[in-house]
Protein backbone atom coordinates (compact mmCIF):
# COMPACT_ATOMS: atom_id res chain seq x y z
CA UNK A 1 0.00 0.00 0.00
CA UNK A 2 2.61 2.55 1.25
CA UNK A 3 4.82 1.28 -2.00
CA UNK A 4 1.60 1.70 -4.95
CA UNK A 5 1.02 5.41 -2.73
CA UNK A 6 4.66 6.59 -3.08
CA UNK A 7 4.85 5.35 -6.83
CA UNK A 8 1.60 7.44 -7.52
CA UNK A 9 2.97 10.36 -6.00
CA UNK A 10 6.27 9.75 -7.74
CA UNK A 11 3.85 9.91 -11.29
CA UNK A 12 2.24 13.21 -9.89
CA UNK A 13 5.75 14.32 -9.72
CA UNK A 14 6.78 13.05 -12.85
CA UNK A 15 4.23 14.78 -15.07
CA UNK A 16 4.61 17.99 -12.93
CA UNK A 17 8.02 18.41 -14.01
CA UNK A 18 6.75 17.47 -17.34
CA UNK A 19 4.53 19.93 -17.64
CA UNK A 20 7.11 22.58 -16.15
CA UNK A 21 9.49 21.39 -19.32
CA UNK A 22 6.96 21.95 -21.58
CA UNK A 23 6.14 25.37 -20.23
CA UNK A 24 9.47 26.25 -20.07
CA UNK A 25 10.46 24.76 -23.23
CA UNK A 26 7.16 26.93 -25.01
CA UNK A 27 8.51 30.58 -22.87
CA UNK A 28 12.17 29.61 -24.29
CA UNK A 29 10.56 29.01 -27.81
CA UNK A 30 8.39 32.01 -27.40
CA UNK A 31 11.54 34.14 -26.72
CA UNK A 32 13.69 32.69 -29.36
CA UNK A 33 10.93 32.51 -32.41
CA UNK A 34 8.10 34.60 -30.88
CA UNK A 35 6.88 38.11 -32.24
CA UNK A 36 9.26 39.63 -29.72
CA UNK A 37 11.58 36.81 -29.50
CA UNK A 38 15.17 36.61 -29.88
CA UNK A 39 15.34 35.67 -33.52
CA UNK A 40 13.20 38.49 -34.21
CA UNK A 41 15.18 40.93 -32.72
CA UNK A 42 17.90 40.05 -33.88
CA UNK A 43 16.31 40.23 -37.08
CA UNK A 44 15.17 43.78 -36.33
CA UNK A 45 18.61 44.74 -35.47
CA UNK A 46 19.76 43.61 -38.47
CA UNK A 47 17.52 45.70 -40.84
CA UNK A 48 18.13 48.77 -38.32
CA UNK A 49 21.65 47.85 -38.84
CA UNK A 50 21.63 47.76 -42.45
CA UNK A 51 19.28 50.49 -42.73
CA UNK A 52 21.44 52.86 -40.41
CA UNK A 53 24.96 51.84 -42.91
CA UNK A 54 22.78 52.56 -45.99
CA UNK A 55 21.69 56.18 -44.55
CA UNK A 56 25.36 56.51 -43.29
CA UNK A 57 27.11 55.64 -46.39
CA UNK A 58 24.67 58.29 -48.56
CA UNK A 59 24.86 61.14 -45.52
CA UNK A 60 28.97 60.44 -46.09
CA UNK A 61 28.01 60.90 -50.17
CA UNK A 62 26.58 63.92 -49.86
CA UNK A 63 29.39 65.52 -47.56
CA UNK A 64 31.83 64.33 -49.72
CA UNK A 65 29.92 65.73 -52.58
CA UNK A 66 29.96 68.83 -50.91
CA UNK A 67 33.40 68.64 -50.01
CA UNK A 68 34.60 68.12 -53.15
CA UNK A 69 32.35 70.91 -54.31
CA UNK A 70 33.96 73.58 -51.93
CA UNK A 71 37.61 72.26 -52.99
CA UNK A 72 36.63 73.22 -56.22
CA UNK A 73 35.74 76.39 -55.92
CA UNK A 74 34.32 76.81 -59.15
CA UNK A 75 36.81 75.27 -61.18
CA UNK A 76 35.72 72.51 -63.89
CA UNK A 77 35.52 68.69 -63.01
CA UNK A 78 36.85 66.24 -65.49
CA UNK A 79 33.37 65.22 -67.39
CA UNK A 80 32.67 61.36 -67.64
CA UNK A 81 29.28 61.61 -69.07
CA UNK A 82 29.16 58.02 -71.18
CA UNK A 83 25.90 59.30 -73.40
CA UNK A 84 27.15 63.30 -74.06
CA UNK A 85 24.25 65.27 -75.21
CA UNK A 86 21.54 62.76 -73.49
CA UNK A 87 20.11 63.59 -70.17
CA UNK A 88 20.17 60.63 -67.94
CA UNK A 89 17.68 60.23 -65.26
CA UNK A 90 13.39 60.59 -65.47
CA UNK A 91 13.14 63.56 -64.33
CA UNK A 92 11.60 62.79 -61.12
CA UNK A 93 12.51 64.44 -57.74
CA UNK A 94 14.32 60.93 -57.09
CA UNK A 95 15.72 60.60 -60.28
CA UNK A 96 16.57 63.64 -61.68
CA UNK A 97 17.37 64.52 -65.72
CA UNK A 98 21.38 65.30 -65.03
CA UNK A 99 23.39 67.59 -66.68
CA UNK A 100 26.54 65.95 -67.04
CA UNK A 101 28.81 67.67 -69.45
CA UNK A 102 28.66 70.68 -72.08
CA UNK A 103 27.32 68.88 -74.26
CA UNK A 104 24.49 67.79 -71.98
CA UNK A 105 23.82 71.69 -71.43
CA UNK A 106 23.19 72.36 -74.91
CA UNK A 107 21.10 69.73 -75.52
CA UNK A 108 19.20 70.84 -72.84
CA UNK A 109 18.81 74.33 -73.87
CA UNK A 110 17.54 72.90 -77.37
CA UNK A 111 15.16 70.65 -76.45
CA UNK A 112 13.37 73.80 -74.74
CA UNK A 113 13.80 75.98 -77.03
CA UNK A 114 11.96 73.37 -79.28
CA UNK A 115 9.01 73.80 -77.05
CA UNK A 116 10.17 71.09 -74.40
CA UNK A 117 8.91 73.04 -70.98
CA UNK A 118 9.92 70.24 -68.57
CA UNK A 119 6.79 71.16 -66.38
CA UNK A 120 6.64 69.12 -63.02
CA UNK A 121 10.19 67.83 -63.65
CA UNK A 122 13.69 68.66 -62.43
CA UNK A 123 16.70 68.84 -64.41
CA UNK A 124 20.00 68.77 -62.04
CA UNK A 125 23.76 69.90 -62.56
CA UNK A 126 25.88 67.38 -61.24
CA UNK A 127 29.60 68.94 -61.88
CA UNK A 128 31.14 72.58 -62.17
CA UNK A 129 31.29 72.95 -65.84
CA UNK A 130 33.79 75.53 -67.99
CA UNK A 131 32.98 76.61 -71.09
CA UNK A 132 36.64 77.47 -71.61
CA UNK A 133 37.93 74.23 -70.18
CA UNK A 134 38.10 70.43 -72.66
CA UNK A 135 37.60 68.84 -69.52
CA UNK A 136 33.90 70.25 -69.44
CA UNK A 137 33.80 68.58 -72.91
CA UNK A 138 33.14 65.00 -73.89
CA UNK A 139 34.81 65.70 -77.09
CA UNK A 140 35.55 69.66 -77.26
CA UNK A 141 36.28 69.47 -80.98
CA UNK A 142 32.99 67.52 -82.24
CA UNK A 143 31.40 69.32 -85.44
CA UNK A 144 28.02 67.64 -85.41
CA UNK A 145 26.37 70.10 -83.09
CA UNK A 146 25.85 72.75 -86.29
CA UNK A 147 25.95 76.63 -86.54
CA UNK A 148 25.29 77.45 -82.87
CA UNK A 149 27.07 81.12 -82.78
CA UNK A 150 25.99 82.26 -86.12
CA UNK A 151 29.21 82.33 -88.19
CA UNK A 152 27.98 80.24 -90.95
CA UNK A 153 30.22 77.73 -90.23
CA UNK A 154 30.04 74.36 -88.36
CA UNK A 155 32.99 75.03 -86.40
CA UNK A 156 34.06 72.70 -82.96
CA UNK A 157 31.72 72.83 -80.34
CA UNK A 158 34.05 74.72 -77.66
CA UNK A 159 34.95 77.32 -80.85
CA UNK A 160 30.75 77.55 -81.34
CA UNK A 161 30.32 78.20 -77.89
CA UNK A 162 33.59 80.93 -76.74
CA UNK A 163 33.24 82.80 -80.25
CA UNK A 164 30.53 84.53 -82.27
CA UNK A 165 27.34 84.92 -80.64
CA UNK A 166 28.05 81.85 -78.51
CA UNK A 167 25.63 79.94 -76.14
CA UNK A 168 21.73 80.15 -76.51
CA UNK A 169 19.75 80.75 -74.00
CA UNK A 170 17.94 78.09 -72.40
CA UNK A 171 13.72 79.15 -72.87
CA UNK A 172 12.84 81.97 -75.06
CA UNK A 173 9.43 84.45 -75.18
CA UNK A 174 7.31 81.65 -76.73
CA UNK A 175 8.91 78.48 -74.92
CA UNK A 176 9.45 78.74 -71.49
CA UNK A 177 11.57 76.85 -69.33
CA UNK A 178 8.59 75.76 -66.57
CA UNK A 179 10.68 73.47 -64.61
CA UNK A 180 13.01 73.09 -61.53
CA UNK A 181 16.74 73.61 -62.14
CA UNK A 182 19.10 72.45 -59.45
CA UNK A 183 22.55 73.30 -59.99
CA UNK A 184 23.72 71.28 -56.61
CA UNK A 185 25.49 73.98 -55.29
CA UNK A 186 27.62 73.55 -58.43
CA UNK A 187 29.41 76.13 -61.05
CA UNK A 188 28.62 77.14 -64.46
CA UNK A 189 31.91 79.12 -65.64
CA UNK A 190 32.86 81.83 -68.32
CA UNK A 191 29.67 81.07 -70.05
CA UNK A 192 29.84 83.70 -73.06
CA UNK A 193 26.86 85.22 -75.01
CA UNK A 194 27.36 88.20 -77.38
CA UNK A 195 23.64 88.78 -79.06
CA UNK A 196 21.28 91.40 -80.03
CA UNK A 197 18.27 89.43 -79.05
CA UNK A 198 15.85 89.95 -76.22
CA UNK A 199 16.05 87.38 -73.02
CA UNK A 200 19.53 87.00 -72.50
CA UNK A 201 21.14 84.77 -69.99
CA UNK A 202 22.16 81.17 -69.19
CA UNK A 203 18.43 80.79 -69.35
CA UNK A 204 16.34 83.11 -71.60
CA UNK A 205 12.68 82.95 -70.16
CA UNK A 206 10.95 81.28 -67.51
CA UNK A 207 7.11 80.41 -66.83
CA UNK A 208 5.82 80.65 -63.95
CA UNK A 209 5.97 77.20 -62.32
CA UNK A 210 9.53 77.23 -62.95
CA UNK A 211 12.09 77.20 -59.88
CA UNK A 212 15.68 78.26 -60.64
CA UNK A 213 18.01 76.93 -57.47
CA UNK A 214 21.47 76.24 -55.91
CA UNK A 215 24.10 77.84 -59.09
CA UNK A 216 26.96 79.82 -59.32
CA UNK A 217 27.59 81.64 -62.28
CA UNK A 218 31.35 82.14 -62.13
CA UNK A 219 32.74 85.06 -64.60
CA UNK A 220 30.46 85.14 -67.14
CA UNK A 221 30.70 87.15 -70.38
CA UNK A 222 27.19 88.24 -71.52
CA UNK A 223 26.04 91.43 -73.67
CA UNK A 224 23.00 91.98 -75.72
CA UNK A 225 21.89 95.29 -77.60
CA UNK A 226 18.15 94.05 -76.53
CA UNK A 227 15.95 94.14 -73.36
CA UNK A 228 15.85 91.63 -70.56
CA UNK A 229 19.66 90.91 -70.19
CA UNK A 230 20.85 88.70 -66.80
CA UNK A 231 23.65 86.69 -65.73
CA UNK A 232 21.31 83.90 -64.63
CA UNK A 233 17.60 84.77 -66.81
CA UNK A 234 16.85 87.33 -69.37
CA UNK A 235 12.94 87.62 -68.07
CA UNK A 236 11.54 85.56 -64.93
CA UNK A 237 7.98 84.64 -63.83
CA UNK A 238 8.93 82.30 -61.57
CA UNK A 239 10.72 81.11 -58.23
CA UNK A 240 14.93 81.84 -58.31
CA UNK A 241 16.74 80.96 -54.62
CA UNK A 242 20.37 80.38 -53.55
CA UNK A 243 22.37 82.13 -56.61
CA UNK A 244 25.10 84.17 -56.73
CA UNK A 245 26.43 85.81 -59.65
CA UNK A 246 30.60 86.20 -59.18
CA UNK A 247 32.82 87.87 -61.01
CA UNK A 248 32.00 89.13 -64.84
CA UNK A 249 29.86 91.23 -66.45
CA UNK A 250 26.70 91.92 -68.13
CA UNK A 251 26.04 94.21 -70.45
CA UNK A 252 22.44 95.70 -71.86
CA UNK A 253 20.40 97.90 -73.34
CA UNK A 254 17.10 97.79 -71.08
CA UNK A 255 16.12 96.27 -68.05
CA UNK A 256 19.90 94.43 -67.06
CA UNK A 257 20.32 92.60 -63.40
CA UNK A 258 23.11 90.98 -62.29
CA UNK A 259 20.55 88.04 -61.81
CA UNK A 260 17.38 88.84 -63.74
CA UNK A 261 16.40 91.12 -66.29
CA UNK A 262 12.98 91.61 -65.68
CA UNK A 263 10.97 89.58 -62.88
CA UNK A 264 7.41 89.53 -63.33
CA UNK A 265 4.83 87.43 -60.94
CA UNK A 266 8.20 86.38 -59.52
CA UNK A 267 10.20 85.13 -56.18
CA UNK A 268 13.81 86.14 -55.72
CA UNK A 269 15.40 84.76 -52.46
CA UNK A 270 19.15 84.68 -50.99
CA UNK A 271 20.74 85.94 -54.30
CA UNK A 272 24.00 87.82 -54.86
CA UNK A 273 25.96 89.58 -57.21
CA UNK A 274 29.33 91.08 -57.60
CA UNK A 275 29.94 91.30 -60.96
CA UNK A 276 29.88 94.71 -62.99
CA UNK A 277 26.56 95.26 -64.51
CA UNK A 278 25.73 97.93 -67.35
CA UNK A 279 22.93 99.33 -69.29
CA UNK A 280 20.94 102.29 -70.71
CA UNK A 281 17.00 101.85 -68.60
CA UNK A 282 16.47 99.90 -65.86
CA UNK A 283 19.87 98.30 -64.40
CA UNK A 284 20.24 96.69 -60.90
CA UNK A 285 22.45 94.78 -59.09
CA UNK A 286 19.92 91.98 -58.73
CA UNK A 287 16.93 92.70 -61.51
CA UNK A 288 16.73 95.39 -63.84
CA UNK A 289 12.84 95.81 -63.65
CA UNK A 290 10.70 94.26 -61.22
CA UNK A 291 7.12 94.34 -61.57
CA UNK A 292 3.42 92.82 -61.06
CA UNK A 293 3.59 91.94 -57.17
CA UNK A 294 7.34 90.12 -57.62
CA UNK A 295 9.71 90.10 -54.44
CA UNK A 296 13.18 90.26 -53.54
CA UNK A 297 14.26 88.89 -50.16
CA UNK A 298 17.83 88.75 -48.22
CA UNK A 299 19.42 89.60 -51.41
CA UNK A 300 22.74 91.61 -51.89
CA UNK A 301 25.14 93.48 -54.14
CA UNK A 302 28.42 93.95 -54.39
CA UNK A 303 28.85 94.37 -57.92
CA UNK A 304 29.66 98.21 -59.73
CA UNK A 305 26.48 99.44 -61.18
CA UNK A 306 26.40 101.75 -63.88
CA UNK A 307 23.90 103.84 -66.28
CA UNK A 308 24.72 104.83 -69.43
CA UNK A 309 20.78 106.75 -69.99
CA UNK A 310 21.27 106.40 -74.21
CA UNK A 311 19.61 104.31 -76.57
CA UNK A 312 22.03 102.14 -78.22
CA UNK A 313 20.77 102.77 -81.54
CA UNK A 314 20.48 106.76 -81.53
CA UNK A 315 21.76 109.67 -79.52
CA UNK A 316 18.15 110.08 -77.78
CA UNK A 317 18.76 110.87 -73.98
CA UNK A 318 17.03 108.28 -72.04
CA UNK A 319 15.74 108.40 -68.32
CA UNK A 320 18.28 105.71 -66.16
CA UNK A 321 16.72 104.04 -63.41
CA UNK A 322 19.54 102.61 -61.47
CA UNK A 323 19.61 101.01 -58.46
CA UNK A 324 21.90 98.30 -55.83
CA UNK A 325 19.48 95.74 -56.21
CA UNK A 326 16.82 97.22 -58.68
CA UNK A 327 16.37 99.17 -61.36
CA UNK A 328 12.97 100.57 -60.51
CA UNK A 329 10.38 98.14 -58.88
CA UNK A 330 6.59 98.61 -59.37
CA UNK A 331 3.85 97.35 -57.89
CA UNK A 332 6.56 94.81 -55.76
CA UNK A 333 8.99 94.64 -53.13
CA UNK A 334 12.33 94.54 -51.50
CA UNK A 335 13.09 93.78 -48.02
CA UNK A 336 16.08 92.60 -46.25
CA UNK A 337 18.73 93.28 -49.10
CA UNK A 338 22.12 95.44 -49.04
CA UNK A 339 24.36 96.98 -51.43
CA UNK A 340 27.97 97.51 -50.75
CA UNK A 341 29.31 98.82 -53.92
CA UNK A 342 29.43 101.91 -56.20
CA UNK A 343 25.79 102.73 -57.84
CA UNK A 344 26.81 105.69 -60.85
CA UNK A 345 24.71 107.03 -63.80
CA UNK A 346 25.76 109.78 -67.10
CA UNK A 347 22.21 110.24 -67.60
CA UNK A 348 19.00 109.48 -65.91
CA UNK A 349 15.96 110.12 -63.52
CA UNK A 350 16.46 108.03 -60.57
CA UNK A 351 19.69 106.36 -59.01
CA UNK A 352 19.52 104.78 -55.62
CA UNK A 353 21.26 102.77 -53.05
CA UNK A 354 18.91 100.13 -53.53
CA UNK A 355 16.44 100.93 -56.28
CA UNK A 356 16.42 104.03 -58.52
CA UNK A 357 12.76 104.11 -58.67
CA UNK A 358 9.59 102.94 -57.07
CA UNK A 359 6.48 103.20 -57.91
CA UNK A 360 2.95 101.95 -57.38
CA UNK A 361 2.30 100.96 -54.31
CA UNK A 362 5.52 99.16 -53.45
CA UNK A 363 7.46 98.69 -50.65
CA UNK A 364 11.34 98.89 -49.60
CA UNK A 365 12.03 97.67 -46.22
CA UNK A 366 14.52 96.45 -43.86
CA UNK A 367 17.18 97.42 -46.46
CA UNK A 368 20.89 99.35 -46.00
CA UNK A 369 23.17 100.56 -48.84
CA UNK A 370 26.95 101.73 -47.92
CA UNK A 371 28.14 101.91 -51.20
CA UNK A 372 29.07 105.05 -52.93
CA UNK A 373 26.07 106.94 -54.95
CA UNK A 374 25.82 109.54 -58.06
CA UNK A 375 26.26 110.72 -60.86
CA UNK A 376 29.59 110.69 -63.25
CA UNK A 377 30.43 114.21 -64.16
CA UNK A 378 28.82 117.71 -63.53
CA UNK A 379 27.72 118.74 -67.04
CA UNK A 380 24.34 116.46 -67.30
CA UNK A 381 21.32 116.56 -66.57
CA UNK A 382 19.42 116.90 -63.24
CA UNK A 383 18.80 113.44 -61.39
CA UNK A 384 17.01 112.09 -58.52
CA UNK A 385 19.55 110.69 -56.18
CA UNK A 386 18.74 108.72 -52.61
CA UNK A 387 20.91 106.27 -50.47
CA UNK A 388 17.74 103.77 -50.59
CA UNK A 389 16.05 104.53 -53.97
CA UNK A 390 16.43 107.63 -55.85
CA UNK A 391 12.85 108.59 -56.75
CA UNK A 392 8.89 107.49 -54.92
CA UNK A 393 5.95 107.28 -55.97
CA UNK A 394 2.72 106.03 -54.00
CA UNK A 395 4.80 103.91 -51.97
CA UNK A 396 6.38 103.18 -48.60
CA UNK A 397 10.36 102.83 -47.24
CA UNK A 398 10.39 101.76 -43.97
CA UNK A 399 13.18 100.67 -41.67
CA UNK A 400 16.31 101.27 -43.82
CA UNK A 401 19.28 103.39 -43.41
CA UNK A 402 21.98 104.37 -45.75
CA UNK A 403 25.67 105.12 -44.63
CA UNK A 404 27.52 105.35 -47.93
CA UNK A 405 28.45 108.25 -49.77
CA UNK A 406 25.54 110.40 -52.00
CA UNK A 407 26.36 112.80 -54.67
CA UNK A 408 23.95 114.29 -57.38
CA UNK A 409 22.68 117.30 -59.02
CA UNK A 410 18.43 117.80 -58.44
CA UNK A 411 17.01 115.99 -55.76
CA UNK A 412 19.13 114.65 -53.47
CA UNK A 413 18.82 113.13 -50.24
CA UNK A 414 20.33 110.17 -47.82
CA UNK A 415 17.51 107.92 -48.13
CA UNK A 416 15.12 109.24 -50.81
CA UNK A 417 16.44 112.12 -53.64
CA UNK A 418 12.46 113.02 -54.89
CA UNK A 419 9.75 111.91 -52.54
CA UNK A 420 5.66 111.80 -53.76
CA UNK A 421 5.87 113.44 -57.41
CA UNK A 422 2.39 114.33 -58.42
CA UNK A 423 1.64 111.03 -55.97
CA UNK A 424 1.80 110.45 -51.92
CA UNK A 425 4.61 108.75 -50.52
CA UNK A 426 5.93 107.62 -46.68
CA UNK A 427 9.34 107.39 -45.56
CA UNK A 428 9.38 105.64 -41.62
CA UNK A 429 11.65 104.41 -39.16
CA UNK A 430 14.77 105.87 -41.55
CA UNK A 431 18.06 107.04 -40.81
CA UNK A 432 21.37 108.43 -42.81
CA UNK A 433 24.64 108.70 -41.52
CA UNK A 434 26.32 109.14 -45.00
CA UNK A 435 27.70 112.65 -46.50
CA UNK A 436 25.77 114.20 -48.73
CA UNK A 437 27.06 116.37 -51.68
CA UNK A 438 24.69 118.18 -54.21
CA UNK A 439 25.76 120.80 -57.21
CA UNK A 440 22.25 121.88 -57.38
CA UNK A 441 18.37 121.18 -56.64
CA UNK A 442 16.60 120.46 -53.52
CA UNK A 443 18.98 118.48 -50.89
CA UNK A 444 17.90 116.95 -47.82
CA UNK A 445 19.19 114.94 -45.19
CA UNK A 446 16.18 112.27 -45.33
CA UNK A 447 15.34 113.11 -48.70
CA UNK A 448 13.44 116.59 -50.59
CA UNK A 449 9.68 116.82 -50.83
CA UNK A 450 8.08 117.64 -54.19
CA UNK A 451 5.60 120.84 -54.35
CA UNK A 452 3.01 118.62 -55.98
CA UNK A 453 2.63 115.85 -53.57
CA UNK A 454 -0.03 114.53 -52.43
CA UNK A 455 0.41 113.68 -48.15
CA UNK A 456 3.63 112.49 -48.25
CA UNK A 457 5.09 111.72 -44.91
CA UNK A 458 8.61 111.37 -42.93
CA UNK A 459 8.21 109.75 -40.15
CA UNK A 460 10.74 109.13 -36.83
CA UNK A 461 13.34 109.63 -39.16
CA UNK A 462 16.89 110.92 -38.77
CA UNK A 463 19.86 112.63 -40.52
CA UNK A 464 23.36 113.12 -38.75
CA UNK A 465 25.75 112.78 -41.93
CA UNK A 466 27.12 115.71 -43.44
CA UNK A 467 24.75 117.81 -46.18
CA UNK A 468 26.95 119.80 -48.71
CA UNK A 469 25.32 122.11 -51.15
CA UNK A 470 27.55 124.05 -53.82
CA UNK A 471 25.58 126.71 -55.97
CA UNK A 472 22.62 126.88 -53.57
CA UNK A 473 19.45 128.11 -54.07
CA UNK A 474 16.04 128.85 -52.16
CA UNK A 475 14.79 125.23 -53.54
CA UNK A 476 17.97 123.90 -52.03
CA UNK A 477 16.64 125.10 -48.07
CA UNK A 478 12.99 125.08 -48.51
CA UNK A 479 12.50 121.40 -47.11
CA UNK A 480 15.22 121.41 -44.24
CA UNK A 481 14.59 122.75 -40.84
CA UNK A 482 18.32 123.97 -39.60
CA UNK A 483 21.07 125.00 -41.74
CA UNK A 484 23.80 126.92 -40.90
CA UNK A 485 26.56 128.59 -43.43
CA UNK A 486 30.03 127.50 -43.61
CA UNK A 487 32.64 129.85 -42.70
CA UNK A 488 35.45 129.00 -45.59
CA UNK A 489 36.48 130.45 -48.54
CA UNK A 490 33.52 129.58 -50.57
CA UNK A 491 30.36 131.73 -49.86
CA UNK A 492 28.09 129.89 -52.23
CA UNK A 493 28.36 126.80 -49.96
CA UNK A 494 26.10 125.88 -47.27
CA UNK A 495 26.59 123.40 -44.87
CA UNK A 496 22.98 121.18 -43.69
CA UNK A 497 22.58 119.34 -40.92
CA UNK A 498 19.77 118.08 -40.70
CA UNK A 499 17.96 115.53 -37.90
CA UNK A 500 14.61 114.49 -36.91
CA UNK A 501 13.21 116.02 -40.43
Amino acid sequence: MKERKERGITLIALVITIIVLIILATVSINMVVGENGLIKKAEQARDAYEESSKREEEDMGQIIDEMEILLADGEAQTVTDKKPGELSGDGSKEKPYLIESIEDLVSFSKTVNEGEAYENQVVKLKVNLDFNNDISYVDSKRKDYGDINGQNNEEELKVELTTGTGFKPIGTDSNNFNGTFDGGGHTIKNIYISATDNYVGLFGMTGEKSNIKNIDILKANITSTGYCVGGLIGKSKGTVEKVTIREGSIEGNERVGGVVGEAEKSTIVSCANTGNITGNCAIGGIVGWTNTNSTIDSCSNNGIIVGNGIYSDSDKLYHSVVGGIAGKINNSKIINSNNHNIVKSTRGIGIGGIVGETTDNSIISKCYNEGEIGILGKDIDEFNVGGITGAIGTSTVSQCFNKGKINGKGAIGGIVGLMGWRTTALIENCYNTGSITSITGRTGGIGSVADNTTKSEIKNSYNIGKVEVTNPTNSNIRRNRRYTKSRGNNSNKLLLFIRNI
